[in-house]
């Protein structure tokens, strides 16, 4: 089921936590990847340097007429290469 979710939003390499509905609209909170490339290097990074205490909601579309958010927490890693932190996308 989970694997069907990520294809069907395009989630690939997130992981769905839930799907609820609220408001007649569809909430799927997704964790990101454990890595990401860093912008400025291209080198991938896993060290995480911060993350965020709220998660962020973002309107990915609409599904059967009602609104689709996704709640993702998002994460700061830190690249060894450049020794810079990014925001991972």
């Amino acid at each position: 089921m989970e694997d069907d979710i990520r294809s069907l939003l395009g989630l690939q390499g997130y992981l769905v936590l839930s799907v609820t509905r609220e408001a007649g609209d569809a909430v799927v909170a997704v964790a990101p990847p454990a890595s990401d490339g860093c912008p400025h290097c291209g080198v991938v990074a896993e060290r995480v340097h911060s993350r965020s205490t709220r998660p962020s909601r973002l309107l990915w579309g609409f599904l059967d007429g009602r609104r689709l958010w996704l709640l993702v927490h998002r994460r700061r890693l830190w690249c060894s290469e450049c020794r810079r932190p990014f925001t991972a996308r």
